[in-house]
C-alpha cells in the first residue's frame, strides 16, 4: 500500500511540474516582448525597412533576424529593427519594405506576430517579406502568414524559412 501511495505522490508531483512546463512555454509564445525601434544603417541609400519578429524560446529566430538585418544593410538598406508588440509601428507608409518574422509553434507563428499583422491592418499595397523559423516542417508553415498579409493588403515578395532540424536552402531575398 505504502508503494502505490509513494507512486501516487511522484506521479502527481511530475503532472505538476509538467503543468507548470507547459504554463512556461504557452506564456513565453503567446506574450508579447516589447523592444525600442532599432535603427540600422541609418539613411541608407538602398530604402527603408521594418523588420518586426517575435523572439523564439531559443536563439535560434534572433540570430536568423540578425543575419537577415545585417544581409540588409549590406546592400545598403536603412532597418529599423523591433519585436511584435503594442508598441511596434503599425503604419508602414514610411517604408520601403516590411519584413515580419517569427518561429513556429504548432504549426502557427507567435500570436503577438499574428497580432501585430491584424494591428497593421492595411500593408498599403508594400511589399513584405515573411521569414519564419522553427524545429521541424517550416515551409509548410507559410501559408498562414502570408494569407494574413494578403488580407492585410501587403504584397509579399519573398518567403523564407529555416529550421534547426534539417539542411537549409539558401534563399534570395527581396532587395
Amino acid at each position: 500500500m505504502k508503494v502505490l501511495i509513494g507512486l501516487g505522490i511522484a506521479l502527481a508531483i511530475i503532472v505538476v511540474i509538467a503543468a507548470a512546463a507547459g504554463f512556461w512555454v504557452m506564456n513565453a509564445v503567446t506574450r508579447e516582448r516589447v523592444s525600442e525601434v532599432t535603427t540600422l544603417n541609418a539613411g541608407g541609400a538602398t530604402g527603408r525597412a521594418l523588420l518586426v519578429f517575435h523572439p523564439g524560446l531559443s536563439d535560434f529566430q534572433d540570430r536568423i533576424v540578425a543575419a537577415f538585418a545585417d544581409g540588409l544593410v549590406q546592400a545598403g538598406w536603412e532597418v529599423g529593427q523591433t519585436t511584435a508588440s503594442e508598441q511596434a509601428p503599425a503604419d508602414p507608409s514610411g517604408y520601403d519594405l516590411v519584413v515580419v518574422g517569427s518561429p513556429i509553434y504548432g504549426g502557427a507563428v507567435a500570436k503577438p506576430l499574428a497580432d501585430y499583422v491584424g494591428r497593421v491592418g492595411d500593408f498599403l499595397g508594400k511589399p513584405v517579406l515573411i521569414l519564419l523559423t522553427g524545429a521541424g516542417a517550416v515551409p509548410e508553415a507559410l501559408t498562414a502568414p502570408e494569407a494574413l498579409v494578403q488580407a492585410a493588403t501587403g504584397r509579399v515578395v519573398q518567403r523564407l524559412a529555416y529550421n534547426t532540424m534539417q539542411p537549409n536552402t539558401s534563399h534570395r531575398p527581396y532587395l
